[in-house]
Formats: structure tokens, C-alpha cells, sequence
């Protein structure tokens, strides 16, 4: 197997250095201050894919640093379509993804496309092990600022809802669509 290597990026445990005939010389990472790459995938991403994540130094993350979703998932045109960025190294790297299973993030970030840190899922182990449901949870004030408090709050498809947000709403409605009509004008007929 014949592996490109680029100067200064660390595999196996060797840092990989030019010299000055331009021959590849091979040190031993430890002797360097970069975090090395446990993973031996890193000959499986094209080169275009590998210059668009870093290592974090502290967690070992492969962090996505090329365009991002709204998510923070990264994602990138390859092969004649788009991909999530994690979605993509996975496949290159180990294989494809079995029908009917997702990619989980085992380190909890969402930017990283370690292979190491993906496992692939079904849906309903990867939303015990996720934290939607307890972001929601942690939520104490609606994006106004008032209290989710019993009395403000009611449950509607299974999401709270801010009343004071709702008055709000319906009263900036109201002033908008019926702002010369009184409110025994907007009853129905036959209703007092």
C-alpha cells in the first residue's frame, strides 16, 4: 500500500520531514510537541478532505473546519454530491454505512470526523445516548426571557410553550389585521 505523505502531518507515531534533498525522513513523534494520530485512516482521505479538519490536541477530536450546517455538522461536495462531513470520512476510512443505521458521535461533537469516535447507531440508541431531550429540559426562560413557570408554560405536541409569548402574538395580530374593529365586532354572529 502506497501512502502520500505530507511533511509535517504526524502517522503512526512518525512525523514526516523533507530534508533538504528532498528525501522523506521519518522521526519518532515523541521527540515532536504534536498530538499524534491513533488512527491509522488517515491514509484513506484525499488530500482535498484532510486539509479541512485539525487535531484537537486535548481530546483527540479530527476537528471539521470546512463548511458547517446550522447543526454544526460538517459538510462537503464530494464525488458528485453533498456529504456530512462525518458521514463521509466514516465511509472512507471503514466502509459504508449498514442500511438503517446513523453515525454517532461517541466524544459528543458534533464538528468531529474522527473515525474513531463515530459508531453507527439505529435511530432509537442514538436519541437515548444524545442530549436533545435534556437541552430542552435545562431550558428555564423562553427566547423572551419569560419564566418557563407552571403557569406560563402548557405542552403542546410535546414542546412547551411560553402564554405571554402567545397573548403577545395574538395582540400584535389583532392590532394589525382588526385595528379598527372593536371586540364585539369580531364575534361570531349570533354569539353575545
Amino acid at each position: 500500500m502506497q501512502v502520500n505523505l505530507k511533511a509535517g502531518y504526524i502517522y503512526w507515531n512518525w512525523r514526516v520531514v523533507y530534508n533538504s534533498g528532498g528525501a522523506v525522513q521519518l522521526t519518532p513523534a515523541s521527540m515532536t510537541s504534536r498530538k499524534v494520530f491513533q488512527d491509522a485512516y488517515i491514509s484513506y482521505i484525499p488530500e482535498r478532505i484532510l486539509a479541512k479538519f485539525y487535531v484537537d490536541l486535548e481530546t483527540g477530536c479530527w476537528v471539521w473546519t470546512g463548511s458547517r450546517t446550522r447543526d454544526s455538522y460538517g459538510w462537503v461536495w464530494f464525488k458528485p454530491r453533498a456529504w456530512l462531513a462525518h458521514r463521509l470520512v466514516y465511509e472512507l476510512c471503514v466502509g459504508p454505512i449498514p442500511e438503517g443505521l446513523q453515525i454517532d458521535h461517541l466524544c459528543r461533537n458534533r464538528p468531529c470526523v474522527s473515525p474513531s469516535h463515530l459508531e453507527p447507531v439505529t435511530n432509537a440508541e442514538n436519541v437515548r445516548r444524545g442530549m436533545g431531550g435534556e437541552w430542552w429540559r435545562r431550558k428555564t426562560h423562553c427566547p423572551q426571557g419569560h419564566a418557563y413557570v407552571e403557569a406560563n408554560t402548557y405542552m403542546y405536541r410535546n414542546r412547551r410553550h411560553c402564554r405571554a409569548c402567545i397573548k403577545i402574538r395574538s395582540r400584535n395580530w389583532r392590532e394589525t389585521h382588526a385595528p379598527n374593529r372593536d371586540r364585539d365586532t369580531l364575534r361570531a354572529p349570533g354569539r353575545s
